[in-house]
């Protein structure tokens, strides 16, 4: 397994990476996702470039915390879309992508929770 602070910064890069907009949002983009981390943005960019060799257990968590967060709203706005999907189209069936997705939520729960999915 990796350690603490390749995991800590792969979760942080892949935070940003999706919630920024475009060329010029990065710093925007930098300061919302250390805001769902409970950490300054200056602190995220450092662990994000390496400069924070050593994470501490706790900012680990938050960041990680954080990254889970992110997979469950992606999830549930999938699930609202295929809704809306259903909704417009009575021949659209998405009943095995819903169970797919009912399955991948309880995935992350489970991660959320320490217990293997």
């Amino acid at each position: 397994m990796k350690n603490l602070d390749e995991e800590a910064r792969r979760y942080a890069r892949l935070m940003v990476e999706r919630e920024s907009r475009g060329n010029g949002d990065q710093i925007n983009a930098l300061e919302r996702v250390a805001r769902r981390c409970h950490m300054s943005a200056r602190a995220l960019r450092r662990l994000i470039i390496g400069e924070t060799k050593d994470p501490s257990i706790r900012v680990f968590a938050a960041v990680r915390a954080a990254y889970l967060d992110g997979l469950a709203r992606q999830i549930a706005e999938l699930q609202s879309e295929l809704a809306v999907e259903t909704a417009k189209s009575a021949n659209f069936d998405i009943s095995s992508i819903q169970r797919e997705l009912e399955a991948l939520t309880e995935r992350v729960e489970a991660v959320r929770k320490g217990t293997q999915a």
